[in-house]
């Protein structure tokens, strides 16, 4: 355990802006220790991260104000988490951040808030009351389309993040091109196997963020590569 005073958050944000993984983790773990010994720090980061993500105008730097608020076991963490990931900024503003929304829906998913907002969720609509078949049918539908527009959210915070790391394969490949004497097949390949990797990747988040099928019939996760196993 550590004292408060190894614990900087101004030092904390620093690293981040300087976006150095190793730096920033270790920044991190002070900080999760710090709020293992005093919890009473949890408001104070909240207000922080959430100016932090804010004023943040990279995507990369801004995503990880969602690995502080993982560690914040307070509504306030979660619900900046959910204002991230829906960000009601517009398409524009959503399209340049995928990172930092696709980093947030992760942390919503273990967040120690999100366990209680689902057994509110089964409360709410498991509760008994008269008339119990008619508020079934009408509460049925509507649980049913809230489910669907998560399920859908997701599916958009992933491609995102997918076509943001497929940009970012292209635009090295086209550096390369122009700028290495040697190019050639080996460096086609290279790239090819990136976009498979992602590819998988991506497939892969899909089958670990959405239900499974209720038919029983869903198709297993294609190979990229176009092997078959």
């Amino acid at each position: 355990m550590i004292d408060n005073a190894a614990f900087d958050p101004d030092e904390l944000f620093e690293a981040f802006e300087g976006n150095v993984s190793e730096e920033c983790n270790q920044k991190l773990e002070l900080c999760k220790q710090a709020l293992e010994k005093n919890p009473t720090l949890g408001p104070t980061l909240t207000n922080r991260t959430q100016e932090f993500i804010a004023d943040s105008s990279e995507d990369a730097v801004r995503s990880w104000g969602a690995a502080v608020l993982e560690l914040i076991d307070t509504e306030d963490a979660f619900d900046i988490l959910l204002n991230v990931l829906e960000d009601k900024e517009g398409e524009e503003h959503r399209q340049r951040f995928p990172y930092t929304r696709y980093y947030a829906l992760r942390v919503l998913e273990i967040h120690p808030c999100a366990q209680e907002h689902r057994r509110g969720s089964q409360r709410s609509c498991a509760r008994p009351r008269k008339g119990d078949d008619c508020y079934s049918f009408f509460d049925g539908p509507r649980k049913s389309a809230r489910d669907d527009l998560v399920a859908l959210a997701k599916v958009s915070v992933i491609f995102e993040a997918f076509q943001h790391e497929l940009s970012e394969i292209g635009a090295s490949f086209k550096q390369a091109y122009l700028e290495e004497n040697d190019f050639g097949p080996r460096s086609w390949k290279a790239t090819v196997s990136q976009i498979e990797k992602a590819t998988r990747s991506t497939l892969e988040e899909f089958q670990r963020y959405l239900p499974p099928s209720t038919t029983g019939n869903a198709s297993p996760i294609p190979d990229p590569s176009g092997s078959k196993a």
